[in-house]
């Protein structure tokens, strides 16, 4: 139900971005607020939508009457959250238990968001605009990062989640190799075809980072929601070829098709252990 909201709220997201109708920035926000109160994590994609929002509103002459409109909306609609976690005190997300070792959620987040990629890189056929001059420093940052990771990574795969580059990794391996491997190649595919194309695409990215808050990270809190977002408000370049040619299509469902019943023999395999 939370998604089936959030999606609604991109609706009107693109209706304004098409039409420039304030009207569609209040139903992109109130749709947004019933998806947050349903699944929490969704609220962050109030930072992107706002950021939009301000950055069109900027150039209006309109633009303190538009924010200031659009900013009370967003403040009343999130009271009631405000009023259950700070008054009450009720921290809800706490019972799923919280971590803040991003030294496990950014590679196991970038392998999964980047494993729901794969079609859409297959489409542009890897081509990522190499530049020889900049690239390599990418890269050597990341390998950097990774040493980082590598010492401080923790998380237990026996406590459920992990994602499947991880559970490959220990079930062919034994260890988290695959995993470390497969890390560098997906922050760099992450930040070259996303982050480097404009701030809004920095902003999704570091949402998609932060709405795990915690320690378990599973694949249902980004499928379907990574292909969603890369159809839409992500800037990926995705031009009308992609759904007018049947290879693309094909590659698309046939990836989820062959995704949905690798979860589907996992589930026999453990139901019958």
């Amino acid at each position: 139900m939370g998604l089936l909201f959030f999606l609604i709220s991109i609706y009107f997201y693109l209706k304004f971005k098409k039409d420039r109708k304030i009207k569609y920035s209040f139903l992109n926000i109130l749709f947004l607020a019933i998806a947050s109160y349903i699944r929490p994590s969704f609220c962050l994609f109030g930072i992107f939508f706002y950021y939009e929002f301000f950055i069109y509103f900027l150039k209006n002459k309109n633009f303190f009457k538009n924010i200031f409109y659009i900013t009370v909306l967003n403040l009343f609609l999130a009271f009631p959250a405000f009023y259950y976690v700070f008054i009450l005190d009720v921290f809800f997300i706490d019972e799923g238990g919280l971590s803040m070792n991003y030294f496990n959620k950014i590679p196991l987040i970038t392998s999964i968001v980047i494993f729901h990629m794969i079609p859409i890189l297959i489409y542009k056929k890897f081509n990522l605009n190499f530049n020889y001059k900049y690239d390599l420093g990418l890269f050597f940052i990341i390998i950097l990062s990774l040493t980082l990771i590598i010492k401080n990574f923790n998380y237990d795969l026996n406590l459920s989640g992990g994602g499947i580059i991880l559970h490959a990794s220990n079930y062919l391996l034994g260890n988290n190799i695959l995993l470390f491997i497969f890390y560098p190649l997906s922050m760099y595919f992450l930040i070259k075809t996303s982050i480097f194309k404009n701030y809004s695409n920095l902003i999704l990215i570091l949402i998609l980072l932060m709405m795990t808050p915690q320690y378990h990270i599973f694949h249902k809190y980004y499928d379907p929601l990574v292909i969603i977002l890369c159809f839409t408000i992500f800037n990926l370049e995705i031009k009308p070829d992609f759904f007018q040619k049947n290879r693309y299509l094909f590659i698309l469902y046939s990836f989820y098709i062959f995704y949905y019943f690798v979860h589907y023999i996992n589930y026999l395999i453990e139901t019958n252990a």
